[in-house]
């Protein structure tokens, strides 16, 4: 297993009520599979610091350094993960971000390749530059992508010790989801 792994919820829609909690890698061919997973009755910041806190003692991670984890902004979450593993390097995923830049901005058709434009800046030069594009373009779209702390989604911003960009790819975390990713 590659040293970056993504974590999310989501809900259980069957006889079985409740949320899904997992953990995904990626192994040295690059597939995606999960490796840790639990029901719990809800998602939030009780939940997650227990399943945190697992991951943490069954992977042997430590403070977390030089371990990459992705999530989606989800406030408890991020709180549980910077409180258990301080030195990890938390990502945010794009795939979310623009998501959700999507449902507030619906009618800029160039948004999309201005995000991602941005997103996979090599260097802080480009991302620069690509950041003043998207302010140029709208800046309502502009304050909405800052608000979101662009640096923990953009390339330019990585760490090289995970060796993989994958807050830049378009996965879900739960492959055997439904295609918004909220039924199993």
């Amino acid at each position: 297993m590659r040293l970056i792994f993504g974590i999310d919820g989501c809900f259980l829609k069957s006889d079985m009520k409740g949320q899904l909690l997992a953990a995904v890698g990626r192994d040295a061919n690059n597939q995606i599979y999960p490796f840790a997973w639990a029901v719990v009755q809800v998602e939030n910041t009780e939940s997650w610091l227990w399943f945190i806190r697992l991951l943490k003692t069954d992977l042997g991670l430590g403070n977390g350094d030089g371990f990459t984890v992705i999530s989606d902004r989800q406030k408890g979450l991020l709180n549980d993960v910077n409180e258990q593993l301080p030195e990890i390097e938390h990502r945010m995923c794009a795939r979310h971000i623009y998501g959700n830049m999507k449902r507030a901005h619906p009618k800029k058709p160039q948004m999309k390749s201005k995000f991602w434009a941005v997103v996979h800046s090599f260097n802080e030069s480009d991302f620069k530059i690509n950041l003043a594009e998207m302010k140029k373009y709208d800046v309502g779209v502009y304050e909405a992508f800052m608000s979101r702390n662009p640096r923990n989604c953009s390339r330019a911003f990585f760490k090289t010790t995970s060796t993989c960009e994958d807050a830049l790819k378009k996965f879900k975390f739960f492959p055997f989801a439904t295609e918004n990713g909220t039924k199993v």
